[in-house]
């Protein structure tokens, strides 16, 4: 059986009062919905100690394929051209077959991307190609808890939000007054100085029941962040 036979045959048993529109929300629905239940069969198996349902799954695979037909025949596309499109972006994206770094630094090739211009326009534009880089490798660094005492405040002071994000943040000292204010109640916060190596990058405060002494963790603890 070829794909276009497979189509044509599925496509009997497509309901005939539906308008091509109908057709195709039925289509890309049916996708959705076929595709979860595969993702179902797969989650039982992997999370809830199921065996893996092989024939439940193959039954899922078609019913998929069903709708992949109805949605093409919406479209006015047969199956065949639409696997075939699919094999020449393959071809023309990895022309000698899988390549990690093709994967990586894939170019839109011309494609068409959407840029958001204010909060309302939209604007098209052209992809721009861009130079062969070699591979951008992001290090993990180790940050730094710290307790604020006199030996780090005026450093923690200087700290200053990003002009996008000062409407969503306090001012360090107003958080520093805050925190030591609230030593009487039965939720104290903690202030902490974030370090990379020996430059604050930043200000944490914690809530915590616990005794103000108790509550501190040992000066130094580490915390490990995503940077580069």
């Amino acid at each position: 059986m070829t794909v276009n036979e497979y189509q044509k045959m599925a496509l009997t048993t497509l309901n005939p009062a539906l308008g091509k529109q109908d057709v195709l929300i039925n289509g890309v629905m049916g996708l959705c919905g076929e595709s979860g239940e595969a993702i179902d069969i797969v989650k039982k198996h992997l999370a809830q100690g199921h065996p893996l349902d092989r024939e439940g799954l193959i039954k899922e695979l078609g019913d998929v394929a069903w709708y992949l037909a109805e949605t093409a025949y919406a479209l006015d596309v047969s199956l065949e051209e639409v696997f075939q499109r699919n094999i020449d972006k393959l071809k023309a994206r990895y022309p000698e077959g899988f390549d990690a770094r093709r994967s990586v630094e894939r170019k839109c090739a011309g494609r068409s991307a959407v840029l958001w211009d204010g909060p309302r326009r939209k604007q098209a534009c052209r992809c721009i190609k861009k130079p062969d880089l070699p591979p951008v490798r992001k290090e993990l660094s180790v940050l730094e808890l710290r307790k604020i005492n006199y030996d780090v405040l005026p450093e923690v002071l200087e700290l200053r939000a990003q002009p996008e994000q000062e409407q969503f943040t306090m001012p360090v000292a107003d958080s520093l007054l805050e925190a030591f204010a609230a030593r009487e109640d039965d939720h104290t916060v903690l202030p902490f100085g974030l370090y990379d190596g020996d430059t604050a990058v930043a200000l944490s405060c914690s809530a915590t029941a616990s005794p103000m002494n108790s509550a501190f963790p040992p000066s130094g603890a580490k915390a490990t962040a995503s940077g580069g």
